[in-house]
């Protein structure tokens, strides 16, 4: 799963604290370039931010519209001194044939629910998330470590799908068959193990999850943010939906002690509150001690989903970090749904691990070959017309059959060849 000229990246983390008179405190706890404080003035409660935001949610949109609320929130969080490390940063891993990992730390919770992967740059006219030389992820630190990046071979890949009877239909079969045909090469090769389970109860996932112990759980289904509380939607056993809070989804994860990553390719399970920290579906799975989740943030077409699913997996076969393999399955929803929709806005990288590498595949060892034993010794033929010294054959052949060996000295012509013969 590794490959040459791979991405690599240099980060630029930006933590956002607490509110004070001057606003949000921005600080870059790292960078090419250094650090830097300002303050986000940003309102969260800005009517017209409101207003905007609730049409990117319904897709009331294209792609000027998009771009101008990206830029908003852009001019916003790169203010002052902010912003010119950003554009040194910028210039330093251009000129080392690098890419910029943008690392997001919001404490706030209602700075933390808006859609940041919108974020526009004017000055580059890009958007960071669908930019090749950035990419954009949330960070999570929690105090429990995450897993190890070790992985002995086959990558193990649990795929749950849920289409409960009694709700709206998934395509589900398209987005199932661009997952098997993105990993085709690497499980040909055994390399990656992808393992399906169509019965989405608690019983079988939970099941599932202890017995296969998957390296990345991939969930296809439908979720909800409602009143402050996270939903996943899964089937009962009469196979009607069966809603699972946050809480009880994440105890789900109990045992599964192999797991890095989950997919969670269903509506609003990236959404978190604006009143509470890590109140979500996404983040309540970091404190399993995965090292990453990648979550939908608002309602996604099923095309859009299909696409992220196929160029997503395509780039962590080859060995891509997971943020600049979402970054890739970002760009494909961009080029082939549309610009204008903002499906590519949806998906939203969690990670608390320090870099995207989340898997390291250990080549599997050959054992040593074991040394061959050397042929038994061959006992000398019988010579019938071989005649006297009688006691030297009984003396030497006592000590071939002790020792396995027998040593004849003398000078030279007394026979020895004809004795040892």
């Amino acid at each position: 799963m590794h490959t040459d000229n791979l991405p690599d990246y240099q980060t630029f983390e930006l933590l956002i604290g607490a509110p004070a008179a001057a606003g949000y405190p921005v600080t870059v706890t790292q960078s090419p370039a250094g650090e830097a404080t300002a303050h986000c003035r940003l309102d969260p409660t800005d009517g017209e931010l409101g207003d905007a935001l609730a049409a990117v949610r319904t897709q009331n949109t294209d792609f000027a519209f998009l771009s101008q609320v990206g830029a908003f929130l852009f001019d916003e969080l790169f203010a002052g001194e902010i912003g010119s490390l950003y554009r040194t940063s910028l210039g330093i891993v251009r000129s080392q044939g690098q890419r910029l990992r943008i690392r997001l730390r919001i404490e706030p919770p209602e700075l933390a629910s808006l859609p940041w992967e919108l974020l526009f740059d004017p000055q580059e006219e890009a958007a960071l998330a669908l930019a090749g030389e950035t990419a954009l992820v949330r960070h999570v630190p929690l105090r429990l470590p995450v897993r190890p990046t070790s992985v002995e071979p086959p990558l193990r890949i649990l795929l749950v799908i849920a289409h409960p009877s009694d709700a709206p239909t998934l395509d589900v079969a398209k987005e199932q068959q661009l997952i098997v045909d993105a990993l085709a090469e690497q499980t040909a090769q055994k390399r990656i193990v992808l393992q399906v389970l169509a019965e989405a109860t608690v019983a079988a996932i939970s099941q599932a999850l202890r017995a296969f112990q998957p390296h990345v759980f991939h969930f296809i289904g439908h979720g909800y943010f409602h009143d402050e509380q996270a939903y996943a939607l899964l089937e009962d056993e009469a196979g009607r939906g069966h809603l699972v809070d946050a809480a009880a989804f994440q105890a789900l994860f109990a045992d599964a002690r192999a797991t890095r990553l989950a997919i969670l390719n269903a509506c609003q399970t990236a959404a978190t509150s604006d009143q509470r920290p890590l109140v979500g579906l996404a983040p309540s799975l970091l404190q399993r001690q995965l090292s990453a989740v990648v979550a939908m943030q608002q309602a996604i077409t099923d095309e859009a989903a299909a696409v992220f699913a196929r160029d997503f997996y395509r780039s962590l076969a080859l060995g891509y970090p997971v943020d600049a393999a979402v970054a890739e399955a970002r760009r494909a929803i961009y080029l082939e749904v549309g610009q204008d929709a903002p499906d590519w806005v949806a998906p939203v990288l969690f990670l608390r691990a320090q870099d995207g590498q989340l898997f390291q595949i250990e080549e599997a060892k050959t054992p040593p070959a074991a040394a061959v034993p050397p042929p038994a010794p061959t006992q000398p033929p019988p010579i019938d017309t071989f005649v006297g010294r009688e006691a030297e054959l009984a003396f030497y052949a006592g000590q071939i059959a002790q020792n396995g060996i027998a040593v004849i000295a003398g000078m030279a012509g007394v026979g020895k060849t004809s004795l040892a013969a």
